[in-house]
């Protein structure tokens, strides 16, 4: 809004994660949000410091890379259209993946 640009392609990309309000307020008063406010809204999952944000980053990069890539990739997978989905259909789309994953060539290396 500050930059005569309506901001709806972006809260398209926020309205399942905050609520209505919170995004309304962000885009009218073009404000910035504290790190604390960002977590609130549920757009982070942590806060740290400015010194610790790299050792952070790096941690939760290198135990993702630990898991075996088809049971992350499943789980991004999942979460990307298990929300918009039915309760019964999202239950279905979980046991397919994870059949599909778990079955998997990879899956079943790692469990030697």
């Amino acid at each position: 809004m500050a930059h005569n640009i309506m901001p709806t392609m972006v809260m398209s990309a926020l309205f399942d994660r905050m609520n209505r309000n919170a995004i309304l307020h962000m885009a009218y008063s073009t404000e910035a949000i504290s790190a604390e406010d960002a977590m609130k809204y549920g757009l982070v999952s942590r806060v740290v410091s400015d010194g610790e944000m790299m050792g952070a980053a790096e941690g939760i990069c290198e135990r993702i890379a630990r898991y075996p890539k088809a049971a992350a990739m499943g789980l991004k997978e999942y979460l990307r259209h298990a929300p918009s989905v039915h309760e019964h259909a999202a239950i279905d789309y979980a046991r397919s993946l994870h059949a599909m994953v778990n079955t998997s060539s990879e899956m079943n290396s790692n469990r030697k």
